[in-house]
């Protein structure tokens, strides 16, 4: 009179693949929360980068007369400089590696004559997504509005375009209606 009886319950597979399911989209929620996190603080890296990029072209500028690329910096800003450099006043000059000889940040060049005291920084880094800095006397932030700008190409390493611009960037001086 042995009665055995089984008391022993498990987890039928419905149970484990609705557990499977719930697992994977809190995970899923939680990469995603994790890759918006790491994405603004690069925005954020990046924007600090700007700032002394900004710093170093100013001490270039007051040294020397120029911007990168050896564009004449007349003094700016002034509204006559930012009218001049943002409508066609004075040639689209883009220096994609502020990083280069061009850029005159790091480097001694001829070019920025004998009151050039640099280096202003020791070396101009990459941007979070690994791009080169660039500074832009025409750079088309509208329709109707150019400036001098310092920047980054951003997230997608494009430079500026009309779908999906996400550069980041620092104005120097700036022009509208032109």
């Amino acid at each position: 009179m042995f009665t055995n009886i089984n008391t022993k319950r498990g987890f039928t597979l419905i149970e484990i693949l609705i557990t499977i399911a719930i697992m994977g989209a809190l995970a899923g929620i939680v990469v995603n929360a994790v890759n918006q996190t790491r994405e603004k603080a690069k925005i954020a890296a990046t924007k600090l980068e700007l700032k002394s990029l900004v710093n170093a072209i100013a001490e270039l500028s007051i040294d020397t007369g120029y911007w990168p690329g050896r564009e004449p910096s007349k003094g700016t800003p002034n509204p006559q400089t930012a009218y001049e450099l943002s409508c066609g006043g004075v040639p689209n000059n883009e220096v994609e590696d502020l990083g280069s000889t061009q850029g005159g940040l790091t480097v001694y060049h001829s070019s920025y004559g004998s009151d050039w005291d640099g280096p202003y920084m020791q070396e101009v880094p990459v941007d979070p997504w690994g791009n080169k800095y660039f500074f832009d006397t025409d750079y088309s932030i509208s329709e109707t509005t150019e400036a001098a700008v310092v920047g980054s190409y951003g997230p997608n390493g494009v430079g500026n375009n009309l779908y999906d611009s996400d550069d980041i960037y620092l104005i120097l001086i700036k022009r509208d209606d032109c």
